[in-house]
């Protein structure tokens, strides 16, 4: 089965709580906000930060804000920070076709390459922006 995990879920809540505000959030209120755990929030922000999608500062007057306008973060942007790039299964982590004992190449190759692909365009092209329209519309 093809699915994005918890730790992908739990970055979009993050995310989507991060947009609809300006101003910058603690991790604690993320958690809060989102009813993501406290320490499974702070290891995905740092995942998120390294991924170019946060900022974060600390001390007294510290928090996390979006590192680029909700418009400019696709959900393609946030599956790939946190789970690397979209692959249907283990065939696909090459440019071409993997080998298959009876033939040139697997015959499977070329369906699940169009589905990846399909599935990224997708992903690409659903900003946050567009979910938190979906949540108000």
């Amino acid at each position: 089965m093809f699915r994005l995990n918890r730790r992908t879920d739990y970055a979009i809540r993050i995310l989507i709580q991060l947009a609809r505000r300006p101003e910058r959030i603690k991790a604690s209120e993320l958690s809060a906000l989102t009813g993501v755990p406290a320490p499974y929030a702070h290891k995905i922000i740092r995942d998120l930060v390294r991924g170019g999608l946060l900022w974060t500062a600390s001390g007294p007057e510290g928090g996390t804000g979006l590192a680029r306008p909700a418009e400019e973060i696709s959900l393609l942007d946030i599956a790939e920070a946190m789970e690397g790039p979209i692959q249907l299964n283990f065939c696909r982590m090459g440019p071409t076709p993997c080998e298959y004992p009876d033939s040139d190449s697997c015959p499977v190759h070329p369906v699940l390459e169009k589905l990846n692909q399909d599935i990224q365009a997708e992903l690409s092209q659903t900003s946050l922006v567009q979910l938190l329209a979906n949540m108000n519309g």
